[in-house]
């Protein structure tokens, strides 16, 4: 080995080529939100005398076909993942960024993974479970599901809407109603006269109900 071989292996060079490919990671808690996509966080356990604060970016689960999202509150924890070389729009890109130098990983370019043990409390919002037997989505607030078509359970048969289903009955209601008054004045008539009535019952048996303004044409069940 040359001199200059040595020089470029000295326990510096070592020490830092180490830590260049170690890669960081820390636990932390959001001290401020600043939006969905980035937060101030603190490192829950650190060797320093001060406890370390970051601002840091937010990843979720995110790819082309599925997105993952939540609220993010403060006290919320996670993980604290320092990224090597990291660039400014590392995250916006189509394709993998070239920079020059090699800066290694710096805790100063992190990502926050909101990540925690499982917590089971009364007081969180919306819980989703999946074992053996079920999928429980157990929530305090309203579900909203915006799909091109629901299916519960199979999709053969549509349902029907409580408020055109409702005026449709109240329609078809209004024409025996309609229908039973003519029927009582004819009556009357027939009767007060002497006479009786027997006038057939063809309007009543031309009535129909039109419930298809009702039906679901986006959720489907069997």
């Amino acid at each position: 080995m040359t001199g200059l071989e040595m020089l470029q292996h000295t326990e510096f060079t070592v020490m830092r080529d180490y830590i260049n490919n170690a890669p960081i990671v820390n636990y932390g808690i959001i001290l401020e939100v600043y939006s969905q996509k980035s937060v101030k966080v603190a490192v829950m356990s650190s060797i320093e005398e001060t406890t370390i604060k970051l601002d840091c970016s937010v990843l979720f689960t995110s790819s082309a076909h599925l997105e993952v999202s939540h609220k993010l509150e403060v006290g919320d924890k996670g993980l604290i993942l320092s990224l090597q070389n990291s660039a400014k729009d590392i995250f916006s890109a189509e394709k993998p960024l070239t920079k020059e130098g090699r800066k290694g990983y710096s805790v100063f370019n992190c990502v926050f993974i909101p990540y925690n043990t499982l917590k089971e409390a009364d007081e969180t919002t919306t819980k989703l479970t999946l074992d053996d037997e079920k999928i429980l989505l157990k929530t305090k607030v309203p579900v909203t599901i915006e799909s091109e078509e629901v299916h519960l359970c199979g999709d053969a048969k549509n349902l029907v809407t409580h408020a055109e289903l409702d005026t449709a009955l109240q329609t078809y209601a209004g024409k025996i109603q309609g229908e039973m008054a003519s029927i009582a004045a004819a009556a009357a008539t027939a009767i007060a006269s002497g006479g009786y009535w027997s006038q057939p019952l063809t309007s009543i048996g031309a009535a129909t109900i039109d419930i298809s303004s009702s039906k679901a044409e986006k959720v489907k069940t069997s």
